[in-house]
This record gives C-alpha cells, structure tokens and sequence, in this order.
C-alpha cells in the first residue's frame, strides 16, 4: 500500500527519501506554465524539469531520492512559473522549509533535533563555553549565535525550551535540556552589565 500524495506544498523533508507532492493553481495550469522550484539553504537541490509532471490541470512533483541528500536545516523555498508562450518568469516565496537530516547517515548523537543543537549552542555562548563551532553555529532567522543580543539569545532560549517541551509531550524523544547553574547566572548577570566575567 502506497502513502498518499500530499495536496500542498511541504513545509518539513527528509534527506534522502523521495519528495513528492500534487498542486494546483487556478491562474497557472500545466497546459500555459512550467513550475519549478528552488531549495536552497546549506546545501541546494539542483533542480531539473523531469521532477514535475502534469496530471490533469495539477502539477504532480516528484523529487528522486538521489537528489534529495541536502544537510538538515532550514532553507529557503520558492516556487517559480515560467510560461510556455514567451518565458516570462514569476516567482513566488514560501516559507522556510526544514530539511531532516537522512536517518540512513546518522551517526551515535546526530539525531537531536535542531532545536536542541541550538539551545546547546546558546547555553553554551551565555555560559562562556562555547567553542568557536558553536559561536559559528547559525540559528533559523539567518544569524550566527555570536551575532545575538544576550536579551535576544535569552528569549530565544525561552522559545527553544517550551518547544523541546511540547515536543517531549506530543510523544518526541525526550531531550536533555541545560539550565544554567549559580555560576553561570552570575557570568550572564555580568555580561549584562558590560563586565566581563
């Protein structure tokens, strides 16, 4: 028994297994315009026409698995209508789209979710422990941990911690979550203050 086909757009992928989804647009038909799109982000999906194919006025998208091995994270997502006639293009953003990293690649610890890479990155930048890895590290919104506020990485911190919780509850892996010790309180307390610790 096959999966049914999704009828919208993906907001979230696997690396690694094959993508597919049927759409429909009242103003674009297959019959007047080609779509494409773009995934781009850590790594980009180097798109080919042969992905999508007519099926009555729809647009049935099939990504193969061979190249669909981008690196988890959160990408940029646009869809794109070129017409048949002339070649006029529009484009259209999408929201961001998350890419899960392939399962198949995973290694002993890779299968944290992002949410908690980021908050040990941040606990660990707050703390005056982060490596230059996790200074680099780059959060969903485009910036790098080093490049934050201490009051935004403290609300995006909040935001993490209620997030790995409600998934915990909604039945995903439970996560070691850091909380800061009276030491650490005390170097972020300073750091508000402009006094290195």
């Amino acid at each position: 028994m096959s999966a049914a086909i999704p009828t919208c757009e993906p907001t979230q992928l696997t690396a690694g297994d094959t993508w597919q989804w049927l759409v429909s647009f009242p103003d674009y038909v297959p019959s007047t315009h080609a779509l494409s799109y773009a995934i781009a982000g850590r790594s980009a999906l180097g798109w080919q026409s042969g992905y999508v194919a007519a099926k009555g006025n729809a647009y049935l998208v099939t990504v193969p698995t061979t190249a669909t091995g981008l690196e988890g994270g959160v990408y940029l997502f646009q869809r794109f209508f070129t017409a048949l006639s002339d070649g006029a293009r529009t484009s259209c953003r999408l929201p961001s789209i998350t890419v899960g990293g392939d399962p198949a690649l995973f290694r002993p610890g890779d299968a944290r979710p992002w949410q908690e890479c980021a908050l040990e990155a941040i606990e660990a930048h707050l703390g005056g422990t982060a490596t230059r890895g996790m200074q680099m590290y780059t959060v969903p919104g485009g910036r790098q941990v080093m490049h934050y506020s201490i009051d935004e990485l403290q609300k995006l911190r909040k935001s993490l911690i209620r997030e790995l919780n409600l998934m915990a509850r909604n039945g995903m892996p439970k996560t070691r979550l850091a909380t800061f010790g009276p030491m650490q309180q005390t170097s972020f307390d300073a750091m508000r203050r402009g006094v290195l610790p």
